[in-house]
This record gives structure tokens, C-alpha cells and sequence, in this order.
């Protein structure tokens, strides 16, 4: 009988469904790298709980393909094992945040979405010195994973479908984010200001409750077909294409021509879509920060579940009446990151 895959040896002290994966110290005086699978995600949930059960399976075969068929070639450390996996803690979690549920999604507009996350976290945050080494860390996961594509093909939604930086190293790109990561950031022009924050508020009022819904009809989508075979772009695409023609509206039309430099992008519909969701999260991120002076950790930090079946409201929103009981004051409720 094949042996479970779960109790697979991976090293002396760790078997493949363990909680951490543990190897033995090769350094006198250094503590055994570790790499942790039971951390907690953003949702308040552990890493390791059944939802998040097929992203696990992808970052375990991930972590092991560096040791068993590195693609830079040598024998990659124990320790640096280890610090990969820190790199890969802190990017589950934006996927998590970002709605990201494969590595198969992580192309190269969501890379940048990941480095603007990463650029912006690391300078709202209590690190007083975060150099390029340090950025790399995360950055160099993302690069590792499309390395490892070759590895990871047997795997379901493990493989990345292009280079996150356009084959740019990680300590390269690091390095143009040092200066942005240093010193404290300049507040917004306001010429920029009064043309993007009513933009942002069209979003929300003409585009928003359509977008939520394609969303949740692709997301929906997406379960079914990746359960029906590993190519399954071409449903998907087919499918959004329908909902598109039936759901014309004259406000997002033309958001799904995407232009650059005045060329039309030929983009598929899954993109097209994801870009969607970006943009109303992007939207919805700058009518927050511009009308309520949150930092991005703040933003990033609220709950939305359980949403009040009632009023429909988020978690993180708490209504209540004013003293005269003639208005509805709305307050937002997060934890405060700067200082703590």
C-alpha cells in the first residue's frame, strides 16, 4: 500500500503533515531552522486549518521541491529553508488578504500589488532599518516559485504562469525600494487628491455592487472548474465572457479595454476580472485612507466576517446613535499598529 503522504519523513524531527517542519542545527551554537505552517492568518484562523488545506499543499510541495530539485542547482541549507519560509508566511498572508487562492494566480500585476503591499507596510512599521537584504527575503519567494514551476507541475494551481518581475532578479528590484521604504512618506499633491479621491467614490457608487457580484459569480466559478481539471482558464473565461454580455453596463464597459500608452491590451477575462476586483479594492482603500487618515496596516487589518445579517454591515462597523438619537453615527473598529 503507498504510505499516506502525511507521515512522509522530511527530515530526522518532522513528518510532512507536522504543524512545523523541524531540521537538525549543522552550526554549533545555532538554533534548528524551522519552518512554520501553523501560523495565524489575518481571517483569525490558523494556516493550518481545513479551508486553507489546498494553498498549504502547494507551499509544502514548494518548501520541499527547494530541497529535493533546486532549480539554481546547488544544495540549498537548512537555514536557508528556513528563511524562505519566513518569506512565504508573510506572502500567504497578503494572498489571504488580496483574495489570492493558487500560485497559479500570482502573475505580474499581482507581484506588483505584492511589492506597492510590501513597500507600503515596511514603511508604516516600527523597523528602523529595512534594507534591501531584507526586502529581498520576501521578494526572492515569489521569484523561487516560478523557478520551481518545473517541480511543482503535478501540483494543482502551483504553477506561477509568468515571471513576477519580468525576470528581474529580487535583490535588484529590492534595491529601487529602498529609497521609498526609508524615511517618512510625503503627503498627497492636491491636484492629485481632488481628481483621484472623487474618482474613487464613483467606484464605490456606480460600479461597486455589479463588480461584488461578477465577483462572487467568478469566485463561484473558479471552485467548480478547478475541481474539473488543472487548464481550466477556458471555462472560466468563456463563463465570465457570458455574464459580461449580459450584464452590460455603461460605467464598467469601458474598464474591460484596458489601454497602455494608447494600445489596446489584449488581456484575458480572467485578468480583466482580477484587475476589477484590484481597482474596487484600490478604490475602497483610498476613500478609507482620504476620509478617515487609517494607515495601510490599519486598512488591511479590519474584519469584514461575520457581516451582520441584518444590516449587512461589516464587522469592523459598528453603528450607533447620536446623542440627540436623531442621526446614525458610523464608527470603524481596528487595532492600531503604529507603536504597539
Amino acid at each position: 500500500a503507498r504510505m499516506p503522504i502525511s507521515i512522509i519523513q522530511v527530515s530526522a524531527k518532522s513528518l510532512w503533515g507536522d504543524p512545523s517542519w523541524r531540521f537538525p542545527s549543522t552550526t554549533a551554537g545555532k538554533r534548528e531552522p524551522v519552518v512554520l505552517w501553523d501560523f495565524d492568518m489575518p481571517d483569525g484562523s490558523v494556516f493550518t486549518d481545513p479551508k486553507w488545506s489546498r494553498l498549504l499543499e502547494m507551499c509544502r510541495r514548494f518548501v520541499w521541491s527547494l530541497r529535493s530539485a533546486n532549480n539554481r542547482g546547488a544544495q540549498i541549507k537548512d537555514a536557508t529553508i528556513a528563511d524562505i519560509g519566513f518569506g512565504l508566511r508573510y506572502l500567504v498572508r497578503w494572498m489571504a488578504t488580496a483574495g489570492v487562492s493558487s500560485f497559479a494566480e500570482l502573475d505580474a500585476d499581482l507581484a506588483r500589488d505584492f511589492v506597492a503591499h510590501l513597500v507600503a507596510d515596511k514603511a508604516n512599521g516600527s523597523e528602523e532599518d529595512v534594507t534591501a537584504i531584507k526586502l529581498a527575503v520576501h521578494l526572492d519567494v515569489l521569484v523561487r516559485i516560478h523557478e520551481q514551476r518545473a517541480a511543482l507541475s503535478g501540483t494543482d494551481g502551483a504553477v506561477m504562469p509568468e515571471h513576477p518581475f519580468g525576470g528581474e532578479a529580487a535583490y535588484a528590484v529590492a534595491r529601487t525600494l529602498g529609497s521609498r521604504v526609508a524615511g517618512a512618506i510625503p503627503p498627497v499633491p492636491d491636484p492629485v487628491f481632488l481628481a483621484v479621491v472623487p474618482e474613487a467614490l464613483c467606484w464605490l457608487g456606480k460600479r461597486a455592487d455589479l463588480i461584488v457580484e461578477w465577483a462572487r459569480a467568478y469566485h463561484a466559478k473558479n471552485g467548480e472548474t478547478s475541481r474539473m481539471s488543472n487548464s481550466y482558464s477556458y471555462r472560466l473565461n468563456r463563463d465570465l465572457n457570458r455574464m459580461w454580455s449580459k450584464d452590460r453596463n455603461p460605467a464598467i464597459d469601458p474598464l474591460l479595454g484596458w489601454t497602455k500608452s494608447g494600445e489596446e491590451l489584449e488581456l484575458s477575462e480572467i485578468r480583466r476580472m482580477r484587475r476589477l476586483i484590484h481597482d474596487l479594492r484600490s478604490a475602497c482603500t483610498i476613500v478609507l485612507q482620504s476620509m478617515l487618515g487609517m494607515r495601510i496596516s490599519e486598512v488591511a487589518g479590519l474584519k469584514a466576517e461575520p457581516v451582520d445579517p441584518e444590516t449587512g454591515w461589516p464587522a469592523c462597523v459598528e453603528v450607533r446613535p447620536s446623542a440627540s438619537g436623531l442621526n446614525e453615527i458610523f464608527y470603524v473598529r481596528g487595532r492600531v499598529f503604529k507603536g504597539r
